[in-house]
């Protein structure tokens, strides 16, 4: 019969046990260490049509997303760029960066995603975008006149007439005039058009972007 093996001492069992808490240790420290690298890093992208500052780095891990929302971006009618946190409101008279307002340049860096960086290399990136690659504000459209009814002219007021003076018979078959009666002036009846102002979307291609 061969020699039968003899069982792990304390010592040998507690080296394993320290040597898988040591591998754990590693792959939990490793794990944080990627994931404040990857928490430091700063890109603008887009983000349901809109140009954003995001954190971490584009794509997944297993299905996961490794990137959030840092900061919003909106422009005025001067094109100046205010950023706030996607959780406050945009200031009054500014609307959100979309995409489309961006030349087709801008739109290619930001579908791209510019190099990732730190949170002000992220900020300079978003002005230059807001400085050169902003689109020149729509000028404004004239109503268009719709189909309906055009107020009728106002009828010219008709002189003022005598009152008439009775005439004394002169004879027998002679009747006094029977008094005029004002003729009536027939209004033709036409249709006016209501003018509505038309909005004013933006379309695709159209070299300017929408401001209201």
């Amino acid at each position: 019969m061969p020699p039968e093996t003899p069982p792990p001492s304390k010592s040998h069992r507690l080296r394993w046990i320290l040597l898988a808490v040591a591998l754990v240790a590693a792959a939990a420290v490793g794990l944080l260490v990627g994931y404040k690298m990857i928490r430091s890093n700063y890109y603008v992208g887009a983000d349901s049509g809109q140009v954003v500052i995001l954190r971490g780095l584009p794509g997944s891990v297993l299905g996961y997303s490794i990137h959030e929302v840092e900061s919003v971006g909106c422009v005025d009618t001067s094109g100046t760029l205010t950023l706030k946190q996607p959780n406050e409101g945009l200031p009054a008279r500014c609307k959100a960066l979309e995409v489309s307002d961006l030349k087709q340049t801008g739109r290619d860096q930001v579908d791209k995603g510019l190099p990732p960086g730190s949170l002000d290399d992220a900020r300079k990136q978003m002005q230059t975008l807001a400085q050169k690659e902003l689109l020149p504000v729509c000028p404004p459209k004239e109503a268009v006149p719709q189909p309906g009814v055009v107020p009728p002219a106002e009828p010219p007021a008709a002189p003022g007439a005598p009152a008439p003076t009775p005439v004394a018979p002169t004879g027998e078959n002679h009747q006094p005039p029977a008094p005029q009666q004002p003729s009536e002036t027939k209004i033709p009846d036409v249709k006016t058009p209501t003018a509505t102002a038309s909005s004013n979307p933006q379309t695709a291609g159209e070299p300017c972007r929408v401001t209201d």
